[in-house]
């Protein structure tokens, strides 16, 4: 889904803040706004960059290497929806160390469909344009409750795997 100029500047300009904040060395980029943000950083940065088109979604899953961020933009609402689940599924679980994506309000994916891949949304903007990221080291905080101490059997703790 392509976005109009001001649309483009707002996602452009939070895009660049979170490469900023991340500082990735390596880069995965899918669709037009994610690939033009991604070749300013890999060039100021000299970061790795892989960009991704429909075409070469199919074959991920034989990368081996996991990189820094991957930034998905206007490709939602280009792909089949369980393509789409697909992609940002291996993305999350074995391409990228974080993730962050774009979703159109014409996209015809929900709040509900974000998170219901562990994603959390990230911003609003003012033109409808959701921004939902994922981060493996904030995703599953360690719990008090999940130790030794509090289970029914302490010492069993560690020996089984169910």
């Amino acid at each position: 889904m392509m976005t109009t100029g001001v649309n483009i500047d707002m996602l452009e300009q939070t895009l660049k803040q979170l490469i900023g904040q991340y500082r990735p060395e390596s880069l995965i980029v899918a669709g037009d706004t994610a690939a033009r943000i991604g070749r300013v950083w890999a060039d100021h940065a000299g970061s790795q960059l892989l960009e991704l088109n429909g075409e070469s979604v199919t074959g991920l899953s034989r990368r081996a290497e996991v990189v820094d961020l991957a930034l998905v933009t206007d490709m939602l609402g280009t792909l089949s929806h369980e393509d789409a689940r697909q992609l940002l599924g291996w993305l999350r679980n074995a391409g990228a160390r974080r993730v962050a994506v774009s979703v159109h309000p014409d996209d015809d994916w929900s709040f509900n469909d974000m998170i219901s891949l562990a994603f959390t949304r990230y911003a609003t903007l003012d033109d409808g344009i959701e921004l939902f990221t994922y981060d493996i080291a904030t995703y599953n905080r360690p719990r008090d409750w999940n130790n030794p101490r509090f289970w029914a059997n302490p010492e069993n703790w560690g020996k089984y795997r169910w």
